[in-house]
């Protein structure tokens, strides 16, 4: 969250501008780090440097209202990744299948793959947001198939026990229904 500098502290920040428009970056506030001393304080120019490295300086009156953010990867919806029920994600049951998982997956990466997006002026958000979506659907598949992996391991040993058994009862059994004197 923040970076001291030669010139001061940096903070990382989401501004919102007087005209609506976003911007990620980090404000530089001077040698306190404090950011709501600084931006209440009189200066006329603030200086921002975006995500992307770009500096420049933004009247002070410009800006609508100032969000610190406790870095620029940090993951929007953190908990849900740790705390997702994977059927859920996909809209499925548990009972599901691993083709119709898969098909489910496919559907979702096609949905917020960014690369899909990239290019068609998108908001940074909505970025960030499909690439967390994407993390969280990954880890999600990841945990179906191993749940359907163990579940299948479980039925073929479950099989391969009946299996047994029914020879072990057939060679029980006499061959022709009984023994019979002749």
């Amino acid at each position: 969250m923040f970076r001291r500098g030669p010139e001061g502290v940096s903070v990382a920040v989401s501004l919102r501008m007087t005209d609506g428009a976003l911007l990620i970056g980090s404000i530089n506030c001077g040698g306190t780090g404090k950011l709501e001393n600084f931006l209440g304080s009189d200066v006329k120019f603030v200086e921002f440097v975006s995500k992307e490295g770009q500096q420049r300086f933004i009247a002070h009156h410009q800006i609508a209202s100032v969000e610190p953010l406790a870095s620029f990867d940090a993951p929007i919806f953190a908990a849900a990744i740790e705390d997702i029920e994977p059927f859920g994600v996909f809209g499925l049951k548990p009972t599901a299948s691993l083709e119709e998982a898969t098909a489910a997956f496919q559907t979702l990466l096609a949905t917020y793959n960014v690369e899909r997006w990239t290019g068609s002026g998108i908001p940074f958000e909505f970025s960030r947001f499909a690439a967390q979506k994407l993390r969280q659907i990954n880890t999600a598949f990841t945990a179906i198939k191993g749940v359907l992996q163990v579940k299948d391991e479980q039925l073929k040993a479950e099989l391969v026990k009946a299996a047994a058994e029914a020879a072990a009862a057939a060679k029980s059994r006499p061959m022709f229904g009984g023994a019979t004197s002749i």
